[in-house]
């Protein structure tokens, strides 16, 4: 028992004591107060307005467990009532009652209550084996329901050691390794469990669970595996080709874009880059997608997709043909600057212009329309400070 403990138990028994009898002479019979002494006023009783309250702090009234104190400390009386049911001078039966009040904050789920228990049982120098399996098993099974998952594998890999054919501790394991998807360790201690009850249901059904999970795995991982290799020869070819990126990496942290229908950036069979193509249309505050477009595939052509082959439904001045039309793009830094394509350069060498960036694996492109049926393009342009054609 601790200083503080004992100095809790002396103030406890000073406030049961209360008002103490009067003192009898040898002839039994009361003696006369001495008006002389000073009279003492009781001032350490229970608060009449806080009698409930109070009771509640003391052992042997208490209705409901202790809480811990703001330090994870019980109250100083309980403290001090528990170190003297633990003066026990046999560590296995001091143990034994450390086991049996883990056990009944277990069934109360005060689980940390429960683990230190049984950690101080633990700690102890005990000689039976059984006791010191169920211990290890016990904590296990309060760090398995905390989701202390590692703590719970090891403390049933101890409780296994001591006893082998622990299949509690087996099953108890397992389960945690299931958690902690190791599964090929999983399946090793559910093994181990069926050579000792082949009819487990528990453990069969585990067993399932375990082999479901690692074909699922291995089926992930040859996906993950050949869309690296995809996203590896992607990059390699974008690098040969000199075309800058923004993101530098747009796999990394999927930057990459997509049209409305799911398309991105590919490799053909023939090793060449087919891009999805966003095509902006300002005067008209809309956007038109090209799901997939060839590296060779001229601006030109692109245009003539998107024109003519479906002629757009806003158009219908008709003031968008692929002879009034023509393709720009801003520059990434200086908003002051746009620069005018020539529809007969391909995809790919718009792209490789040191100039140029493509933001998120999506090549984007202004349209305007030179033609008389519409004068936006004049007050569009005249925002910008300059126009450099491409090739300059």
């Amino acid at each position: 028992m601790t200083s503080e403990q004992s100095q809790q138990t002396s103030e406890f028994q000073h406030r049961l004591q209360g008002f103490r009898p009067p003192k009898m002479d040898s002839d039994g019979d009361e003696e006369p107060w001495d008006e002389s002494k000073p009279k003492y006023k009781y001032e350490d009783g229970l608060d009449p307005e806080r009698f409930l309250e109070q009771m509640e702090t003391i052992p042997a009234f208490m209705t409901k467990p202790p809480e811990l104190s703001a330090t994870g400390e019980l109250p100083p009386l309980v403290e001090a009532l528990q170190a003297l049911k633990y003066e026990e001078e046999d560590p296995d039966e001091c143990a034994v009652q450390y086991k049996q009040d883990g056990n009944r904050n277990f069934k109360l789920k005060k689980y940390r209550w429960a683990i230190e228990c049984y950690d101080k049982a633990l700690k102890l120098p005990l000689t039976q084996h059984d006791l010191k399996a169920a211990l290890f098993f016990n904590r296990a099974a309060a760090n398995f329901q905390l989701g202390n998952h590692r703590r719970t594998v090891n403390d049933c890999a101890e409780a296994v050691k001591i006893s082998p054919t622990y299949s509690k501790a087996i099953l108890k394991g397992a389960k945690s390794l299931v958690v902690l998807e190791k599964l090929t360790e999983a399946l090793e201690w559910i093994e181990r469990g069926l050579k000792l009850d082949e009819k487990s249901s528990e453990l069969l059904d585990l067993k399932t669970k375990v082999n479901t999970a690692m074909k699922k795995k291995q089926r992930d991982e040859r996906i993950a595996e050949k869309e690296q290799k995809r996203i590896s020869a992607l990059q390699e070819a974008v690098a040969q080709r000199r075309i800058r990126l923004v993101p530098a990496n747009p796999w990394e942290g999927d930057h990459v874009a997509r049209t409305p229908s799911g398309t991105t950036l590919r490799l053909n069979e023939e090793g060449r880059l087919v891009w999805p193509v966003r095509l902006l249309f300002p005067e008209h505050n809309t956007q038109e997608f090209v799901e997939e477009v060839e590296e060779s595939t001229t601006i030109a052509d692109i245009l003539r997709i998107v024109l003519e082959e479906d002629p757009p439904p806003w158009d219908d001045k008709g003031a968008y043909s692929l002879q009034s039309t023509q393709c720009f793009f801003c520059d990434s830094e200086s908003k002051s600057v746009i620069y005018e394509v020539d529809n007969s350069l391909t995809l790919e060498e718009v792209l490789k212009h040191p100039i140029y960036f493509v933001e998120n694996c999506l090549p984007t492109f202004l349209v305007l329309s030179y033609s008389l049926k519409s004068n936006f393009s004049q007050n569009y342009l005249s925002k910008f400070e300059t126009i450099v054609e491409i090739p300059d």
